[in-house]
Order: structure tokens, then C-alpha cells, then sequence
């Protein structure tokens, strides 16, 4: 009897392992389920053409250390709003936290599709990337799912023949590249926070309505477009590359908002933005003439000049010209404190919405602009604005607070400033004033 209880546990432990480890081929249409969750991928693992993959919500896929799982046919991954979906990794590697699992491949050539909604991706060095091939699919369609602490995100390996990618109310936390080469992509509402670069192309992505900061840089877009988006405390919000576009999007508190890093003579369309806080408004790195006319700076046309760092700062560079200006836009009001980055093992909650910040296409009105001089200054600061028991506020790029105090007079004292950029706020009892000066 003893005996036979024994082979009866072992049998049923034997279905278990085979159950939640995977390794080899997928040959039929499977569904994966909660009750027999996680799934360990213990070697290279393919889903062949013609089957389909279903992943249900609530499930655990844990991949371990360099191996390929490679998707020929179709994976769902659906996930649900209260119980999501989660891809991680098997071991944490301790010295590389984001490459502790190498990659989920997609062999386009194959067939190959993945369509996720409600998935959280951690700790991978390429968590989704595409195989060379032709196709005219749909092959990346990720909605309401977060990717955090990977090496990279979502990638392509660049012109793979005509087909398309859809990126909606995605989270992207602290990755190195969070999108790649994806050829006619669409990005929405998608919200990218740390990490080293958001939204990298060569193709003809389009960028809509996503918030962008506290990255290395925001976006990188040889071609392509970029509309309705907020850029903030990035180190560069956009490289300046040929053939983009980017327009009514908001550029605020970076280092540089438009960075030169191509080095040959080019044109590109960037109006109808608002241009405010940064250091540098525009940096230009070869000597070829640039425009950026149409937007708005928030400060005086004559001050603008400071803000640009062309040819009048290095005769080697071509100037940036910047005329016609549009006016009437305010600068955001930064917060109190400078944003949290989210720690580096955040806990596995399911993603929301983010919120994202639309542009304001900059008006005809005048409303909330106030006019500071002289600008640069060394000492007294003057405002063009009545004051009576207003509280004065000054930043510095970064939105950290340095001075608040109250005022009754139309002027501040700023001598003990150190040189530099700064971003000044007035509430009154009735509205509230922003914007920019230099403290020589």
C-alpha cells in the first residue's frame, strides 16, 4: 500500500512540474491559468506557427537566466484591471538587476504576434524584440501594462517591412530604452518616468499625449511625430534630428529641451510649443542654421538669446533662430518638492492609467504673463504686476524651492542668489504669476 501511495505522489508531482516548467516546443493552442501559476521557463521554448498562446489573467511567468522564448504564432497575454499578469525573472542577478532574463522574441517572418493588456514586465535585457523578417501585421499591441527596471522594452530590430505596432496607456519606470525602431507605431497616453531614454526611432512613429521626465532623454525620433505631449526634468527632452515633427507639446524645466546631436546640415518642423523653465531652450551642435520659430518661451523675445546657446556662444555653431515668437502661454507651476523616482523594486500592483499632462496651444492673451526686469539682473528684481500680501516663490530648474517670502512691493531683492537660471512664481490673493530670470 505504501508503495503504492508512493508512485501515486510521485505521478502527481511529475504532472505539476510539467504543468508550471516550460521548455521546448508549443506545437497546440494552450491556455495558462492562475491555479497552475507561476510558469518557470527553464530553456529556449517556441510557439509554433498557427498556435495560439493564451495567458489568463492573474498568472506568473518567470524566466530564467539567458534563454529565448520565441513566439511564431500568437501570444494573449490578457491580463485584468484587479489581477494582472506578471513576466519576471526567475533569479534576480544582483550586480544587473535589469538583464536577470534575456528575451520574448517575435519571429515576424513566422507569423509571429503578441497582443497584451494588464501586464507588468521587470527585470529583462530585452523583455518584447522582433526577428528579421517581412510582415504586414499588427505584431506589438500592448494596452494598460507597465514595464519597469528592464534594460530595454519593446523593440524592433528596424526596417522589418511594413508592419505595425500600437502602444496605449502604457507605464515605463526606471528602464534604460523603454521603445525602439518600431516601424509605423503608434504611442498614446503613455506615460515614461526615469531611466535613460523614452521613445527611440528611425521610422515613422507617432507620439501622442504621453508625459515624459526625470529621463537622460525624453525622445529620439529620426522621423516620425510628436503631438500633445508634456517633456519635464529631463536632462534633454528631444534631440534635434531631420524629418520630425513635433507640435503643441510642452517643454518644461529640462536641462535642454531641444538638444543638436546630428551633425550634418538638416530641417525639421518643431512650432506651436510651449518652451519654458529650461536651461537651455535649444543647444545646437553644428554649424548649420536652425529654426524654431512659432513657439512660445514665456519670457521676452530679447530674452530669449540667453536661453539658446548657438553661434553667439561658439562661432563654430550656425544660429538658431527663433522669430516669429507666439505669446501668451504660462510656464506649469512646479511642485513644492522635486519628483520621487519610483524605487528600484517597486510592488507588483496592477498599472493604472497615468496621468498625463496635455499641451495648451499657446493663445493671444496676456493673462498670468508677468514681465520681471531688468533681466539678467544682480540685484533688485521688478514686476509689472500690483502687488499687495503676495507670496513670491523662486526655483531653481529643477523645481526645487531656494526663496519664498511675502511681499508688498512691486520688487525683490535677489543678491544673494548664486549666478544662474531661475523660475519665479507670485500668488495673489487672486491668481498667480509666473516666470523666468538670470541672476548675473
Amino acid at each position: 500500500m505504501k508503495q503504492i501511495l508512493f508512485i501515486f505522489f510521485w505521478a502527481l508531482s511529475f504532472i505539476v512540474y510539467s504543468q508550471t516548467n516550460i521548455t521546448g516546443g508549443i506545437f497546440s493552442n494552450q491556455t495558462w491559468t492562475k491555479a497552475n501559476s507561476p510558469y518557470t521557463i527553464t530553456g529556449n521554448t517556441t510557439v509554433f506557427p498557427n498556435v495560439v498562446l493564451t495567458i489568463e489573467p492573474g498568472v506568473v511567468v518567470k524566466f530564467t537566466d539567458n534563454i529565448d522564448f520565441t513566439v511564431r504564432g500568437t501570444l494573449n497575454i490578457n491580463g485584468a484591471a484587479n489581477d494582472s499578469i506578471v513576466f519576471t525573472a526567475a533569479t534576480i542577478n544582483t550586480s544587473y538587476p535589469n538583464q536577470s532574463w534575456k528575451s520574448v522574441v517575435t519571429d515576424i517572418g513566422q507569423g509571429g504576434t503578441i497582443r497584451a493588456q494588464y501586464l507588468i514586465c521587470e527585470y529583462s535585457y530585452y523583455a518584447f524584440i522582433v526577428y528579421t523578417g517581412t510582415s504586414s501585421n499588427m505584431i506589438y499591441n500592448f494596452i494598460h501594462s507597465t514595464f519597469r527596471n528592464n534594460s530595454n522594452c519593446i523593440s524592433s530590430n528596424g526596417y522589418v517591412g511594413g508592419n505595425t505596432s500600437s502602444v496605449t496607456y502604457c507605464t515605463f519606470l526606471n528602464n534604460g530604452l523603454s521603445t525602439s525602431e518600431l516601424e509605423n507605431a503608434t504611442i498614446d497616453h503613455c506615460l515614461f518616468k526615469g531611466g535613460q531614454l523614452g521613445v527611440h526611432s528611425n521610422l515613422t512613429t507617432r507620439v501622442t499625449n504621453c508625459e515624459f521626465s526625470d529621463l537622460d532623454m525624453g525622445f529620439y525620433l529620426l522621423g516620425g511625430s510628436v503631438e500633445n505631449c508634456y517633456i519635464h526634468h529631463c536632462i534633454a527632452g528631444a534631440a534635434l534630428l531631420p524629418n520630425q515633427s513635433i507640435t503643441n507639446s510642452r517643454f518644461e524645466y529640462n536641462e535642454i529641451a531641444f538638444k543638436g546631436v546630428y551633425p550634418i546640415k538638416f530641417s525639421t518642423s518643431i512650432h506651436n510649443n510651449v518652451i519654458c523653465g529650461n536651461i537651455y531652450g535649444a543647444k545646437g551642435n553644428n554649424a548649420y542654421p536652425l529654426s524654431l520659430a512659432n513657439n512660445c518661451w514665456c519670457i521676452e523675445s530679447t530674452d530669449i538669446p540667453s536661453v539658446i546657446y548657438d553661434a553667439y556662444d561658439d562661432v563654430s555653431l550656425g544660429i538658431i533662430s527663433y522669430d516669429p515668437v507666439l505669446t501668451g502661454c504660462t510656464i506649469t507651476p512646479p511642485p513644492a518638492t522635486p519628483p520621487v523616482t519610483p524605487p528600484v523594486t517597486p510592488p507588483v500592483t496592477p498599472p493604472v492609467t497615468p496621468p498625463v499632462t496635455t499641451a495648451i496651444f499657446p493663445q493671444s492673451t496676456n493673462k498670468n504673463k508677468l514681465h520681471v526686469f531688468p533681466n539678467p539682473t544682480t540685484q533688485m528684481l521688478y514686476f509689472d504686476v500690483a502687488i499687495k500680501n503676495a507670496t513670491v516663490t523662486i526655483y531653481t530648474p529643477d523645481s526645487k524651492i531656494i526663496d519664498q517670502k511675502k511681499v508688498n512691493a512691486a520688487q525683490i531683492d535677489v543678491s544673494e542668489l548664486f549666478s544662474g537660471y531661475y523660475i519665479i512664481s507670485i500668488q495673489t490673493e487672486n491668481d498667480i504669476f509666473h516666470s523666468t530670470f538670470i541672476k548675473q
